[in-house]
């Protein structure tokens, strides 16, 4: 996978790391040739008015569109704008995020759309761009919902928290879906599996800071709770400070939970060893420091993928 990996970020200047995270989250690309993606993407990405990178997150997404000719997807995506009434452009940019979008029926993805848009009190632009955000199993599962599921599972998400009121007050459950879509498709079984590992990592904090870290980073209601755990445990072993310590960091920082456990450990190790981090007295502030230049530091590779 790594000369994979390599090949495709050669060969279409793509950043290595956006390239891996691709591959890791999406197989089927691997699978694909390298010279089909050389020949196809530019065309497509130049047809679409998108960067090259984004062409090919929508080719990971579904391969299909390798097949077609670029003006053909175009033509897709002016039909998409007619049927929700967007700007092409618009279309052009929902379609590049979700390939899918294309595939279903015009009729139907526009019923859905304003039933899904009038459930949540938003526009349908607005619910579309949820839609564009959700991966093949989570856009079909939310399609095939009635509005009055989708208003049920707001109720149900919390329920699913297992939280007392005091924990949740905070919480703007459409704000949340609108952050985070997946919310609608995940089962309550999984939320509150995710909900248990969340409470682990931040045991130690007041009552109200469950509902402020979902509101800075509402995708770990969603993140699998043994990642969430080992990415946790990571974090404790290589900064080697309390759980009191890891929870005021992590409040601040609750984005670092998303990342592996590999990412830590490895990004912590270069930190300590290439990086001058100036001795202070205290401990914690040390932890602190550098677990906010970690965040800093998979921040900016983020921004370079």
């Amino acid at each position: 996978m790594t000369r994979k990996v390599e090949a495709i970020s050669s060969q279409l200047q793509v950043h290595p790391n956006h390239v891996r995270s691709l591959v890791q989250q999406h197989h089927a690309l691997a699978q694909l040739p390298v010279e089909k993606l050389v020949r196809q993407l530019p065309p497509l990405a130049h047809a679409l008015s998108i960067p090259l990178q984004q062409a090919l997150h929508m080719a990971a997404r579904q391969p299909a569109v390798l097949d077609c000719e670029p003006q053909q997807v175009v033509a897709s995506c002016v039909r998409l704008a007619a049927a929700a009434q967007l700007p092409v452009e618009q279309a052009m940019f929902l379609a590049a995020r979700q390939p899918l979008l294309l595939d279903c029926p015009l009729s139907r993805l526009a019923a859905e759309t304003a039933k899904l848009a009038a459930a949540l009190g938003c526009s349908n632009s607005g619910a579309l761009q949820l839609l564009s955000r959700l991966n093949g199993a989570e856009l079909q599962a939310v399609l095939n919902m009635s509005s009055t599921t989708v208003l049920q599972r707001l109720p149900e998400v919390v329920e699913a928290l297992g939280l007392p009121t005091d924990s949740t007050r905070g919480l703007d459950l459409l704000g949340l879906v609108s952050k985070n879509p997946s919310v609608l498709a995940k089962s309550p079984n999984d939320i509150g599996r995710s909900t248990d590992a969340l409470l682990i990592a931040f045991q130690s904090s007041a009552p109200g800071t469950f509902a402020a870290v979902l509101v800075k980073c509402p995708h770990l209601l969603t993140h699998p709770a043994e990642r969430l755990l080992a990415t946790y445990q990571a974090v404790l072993m290589q900064l080697q400070v309390s759980r009191q310590t890891a929870a005021r960091m992590l409040v601040k920082h609750p984005q670092l939970l998303r990342s592996s456990p590999e990412s830590i450990t490895q990004k912590l190790r270069v930190m300590a060893f290439k990086m001058y981090l100036p001795q202070v007295r205290s401990p914690r502030r040390s932890a602190e420091r550098k677990l906010g230049l970690c965040v800093r530091a998979m921040e900016a590779c983020a921004a370079m993928q």
